[in-house]
This record gives structure tokens, sequence and C-alpha cells, in this order.
């Protein structure tokens, strides 16, 4: 029961080509416009341009399980960065010290490495203030307690303070002898 081919067979499997040609185009064009294929095409160009790969060497990382893991990447992205700006003088401090800090590792996951970098400084520059203002205060008080340590003290009198004659009490003889000898001095 086979039918009769109208068409001669070479015509026919040309047309078939074509069209597997078109849907295979198609297909194509699904994959590249999904968004599975460019998130896949930004890690390998990621990965290429950051551990310096080939596109080759990255999608055989990525393909055997084997890849970087995320601070690895953050630590690699931040290294570039910190070098740029080691070379253009923009940071207060060596490199590797700000990669060697905890409190910066934590904020190179919050922050894209020149903002962590400004905010890492900007937070050692106050609590270095704070720290200094605390110093200052401890040693003004120190100041203070030695001015206070010079004021002359109150000396404690050795004879005891005359008293005031009652002179309500006195006779008339005892008033006369207190005259002569106040007023004779």
């Amino acid at each position: 029961m086979n039918k009769p081919v109208n068409k001669p067979l070479t015509e026919a499997f040309r047309e078939r080509m074509a069209l597997m040609d078109s849907m295979k185009q198609q297909v194509r064009q699904e994959y590249e416009n999904s968004p599975e294929y460019r998130i896949g095409c930004e890690i390998v160009g990621g990965l290429t341009k950051e551990l310096g790969l080939s596109a080759e060497a990255a999608a055989e990382m990525l393909s055997s399980g084997v890849h970087p893991s995320g601070m690895d990447m953050l630590s690699s992205r931040a290294a570039v960065t910190l070098g740029e700006m080691e070379k253009q003088g923009r940071l207060k401090r060596p490199a590797g010290e700000y990669l060697q800090e905890a409190a910066f590792e934590a904020l190179l996951k919050e922050l894209p490495a020149a903002a962590a970098i400004r905010v890492f400084d900007a937070e050692n520059a106050l609590q270095q203030a704070d720290r200094k203002a605390e110093s200052e205060k401890e040693q003004e008080i120190y100041e203070m307690i030695r001015a206070r340590r010079a004021l002359p003290r109150q000396m404690r009198p050795e004879v005891p303070a005359a008293q005031t004659p009652d002179f309500s009490k006195m006779s008339q003889e005892e008033f006369e002898l207190f005259k002569k000898h106040y007023f004779s001095r």
C-alpha cells in the first residue's frame, strides 16, 4: 500500500531538510532568548573575566560540577577592584589588608567593592574618632583630678581657738582686768 511519489525523491528530501533547518533555527532562537541561556552565558562570561579562564574551560568547570564559591567570586572581583584602586592611589592602606578584615568581607556581601571600601574606611575613621574622644575625655578627667590635688588643704589648728569672754557673767573686777589686758596691747 505504498502511494506513488508525485515528486522526485531528491526534491522531497530537500524540502524536508529545509523544514528541519528552519525548525532548528526556530528552536535555537527560542533557546538563545531563554532566561536560562542568557544567565548561563553571563555566568560563563563572568568566570572567564574574573578568573581569566577560556570559555571552554569555564564551561567544562561548570559542567563537571566544580565551580568557585560565591565568596571566591566576590573576593576575586574585590581583588581586581582593590588592585585598580591601589594603582590609582585611592586606598588609605594596602589592598591586602582590606581583604584580611572580617568586617570588610561582610561588607562585600552587601555592597560592591568600591562602596564597601568607602563604608569600611568611614566606619574605621568613626571608631578612631571615638577612641580619640574617649582618650581626650580620660586625659581631661586626669588633669582635673591633678588640679584638685594641687589645691591647698585646710590645716587643722594645733591650738584650739580662744573663746570669747562672756561679759554677762563677769564681775566688775574681772571686766576691769580684761579691759586692761585687752587695751594694753
